[in-house]
């Protein structure tokens, strides 16, 4: 997935003095490898200054109903929730930035 876009328009937000709230989804197997951790730490870690918190919202399965009721495919139907242990592990090495990091929000 091209996140060039969402980093290059905080880049922008924050150049130009916004402080910022980061928003993440935490869905496993789309954006939890390794690999996209590290990026997301680091690129969190050079802009601290200017950050004033960071939100991670564990993927949920609340609209699956919804989507049996208007007979749509749900493109995520195979990935499953977070747990909480993975969850706080995962605020944990967020928090080694030196940011506050909540989960949920």
């Amino acid at each position: 997935m091209d996140v060039g876009p969402i980093l290059s328009n905080a880049d922008f937000l924050l150049e130009n003095g916004a402080n910022m709230v980061f928003r993440i989804p935490v869905i496993p197997g789309i954006n939890t490898s390794s690999e996209e951790l590290t990026r997301m730490i680091q690129f969190l870690k050079e802009r601290a200054e200017q950050v004033t918190e960071v939100h991670l919202l564990p993927y949920h399965r609340i609209a699956e109903n919804k989507y049996r009721r208007l007979q749509m495919k749900q493109s995520l139907a195979d990935v499953s929730e977070p747990d909480e242990q993975f969850m706080r592990q995962l605020k944990r090495e967020f928090e080694k930035t030196g940011l506050e990091v909540i989960i949920g929000g």
